[in-house]
């Protein structure tokens, strides 16, 4: 009989177990959220529901960079010339495809969600479509967080829920933690007449707002809601964002300045894991544009 190695399971228990901390931990006063011994680490979790927990570490615990290619997204293109893309269809389906309008990034996979139906919005007859893909431009430093460039997906008219991937070796059972950021500029000609409409997004909350709420926030409306960013992690390593496999951080609307996407920590059940970064939009806008950078990958050692 073939013995299993304990790694993967012990971790996958003790976050089970951590996370289940957080979960109690909502249901306290708020002061149950802070860490009552200062002479010790914390680590921050974010959990399903708008609530941040800080879970107390001995000492000797830290959070140490797993590399990634090209997180900081300051490879040109150039390097790889890629227009690879996953369009993962409605139907279940998965074809890696080529596209001009996809400027993939090095060391990344472009991904997209393709077909019918919207779920949301019966009307639309156009569903779900690939987005362009690009380096963002030099000429636009806001919307670059550091360096030189970031990451754009946008769509005219259309919908997408689109985002890359990247595969990562780590050892099975290592406590992973992914962090990115991330901002809209999600435009539909609702701007007053006159005004600078490139740093104006749609929405009763937002404007020229520099713009953050977690998914779920009550008193939103409709283009408030229309951008939802999020990352994720498939810790047995697939490449289907859509799987039940793929551990997702709490989603964010975030628009007209870069801000911290909640970051997502699961425990790795291979020796490959894969992390997703993604956006999601509601309506058809006339600009509907994502921006990324800065994307980092962490693991817990003892």
């Amino acid at each position: 009989m073939t013995r299993r190695s304990a790694g993967p399971w012990l971790a996958t228990l003790a976050l089970s177990l951590l996370l289940a901390t957080v979960a109690w931990a909502a249901t306290r006063p708020a002061a149950a959220a802070i860490d009552p011994q200062p002479d010790r680490q914390a680590t921050e979790i974010t959990s399903t529901g708008p609530f941040t927990a800080y879970i107390p570490l001995v000492r000797c615990s830290r959070w140490e960079p797993v590399p990634l290619v090209n997180g900081g997204f300051e490879l040109d293109w150039s390097v790889e010339s890629s227009h690879r893309a996953l369009r993962v269809n409605t139907d279940g389906t998965i074809e890696e495809i080529e596209r001009n309008e996809f400027l993939t990034p090095p060391g990344w996979l472009t991904w997209f969600k393709h077909g019918m139906p919207v779920e949301h919005d019966p009307s639309n007859d156009v569903g779900w479509t690939q987005p362009e893909v690009r380096p963002t431009s030099k000429t636009e430093p806001d919307r670059m967080r550091s360096g030189a460039q970031g990451q754009q997906f946008f769509s005219t008219w259309r919908l997408h829920d689109a985002g890359l991937l990247q595969q990562v070796n780590v050892e099975p059972g290592d406590v992973v933690r992914l962090s990115g950021w991330a901002h809209a500029w999600s435009f539909n000609g609702g701007v007053p007449d006159g005004e600078l409409f490139a740093y104006w997004s749609e929405g009763g909350h937002v404007g020229y707002n520099h713009f953050f709420a977690l998914e779920g926030t009550e008193g939103l409306d409709e283009a408030d809601c229309n951008f939802t960013f999020l990352v994720g992690i498939d810790p047995y390593g697939g490449t289907d964002p859509f799987t039940d496999t793929v551990v997702w951080g709490q989603g964010a609307h975030i628009y007209n300045a870069y801000h911290q996407v909640p970051s997502v920590m699961t425990a790795a059940q291979s020796p490959t894991i894969t992390v997703f970064l993604r956006s999601r939009t509601l309506w058809r806008f006339s600009d509907n544009n994502a921006y990324w950078d800065d994307i980092t990958l962490e693991v817990l050692k003892q």
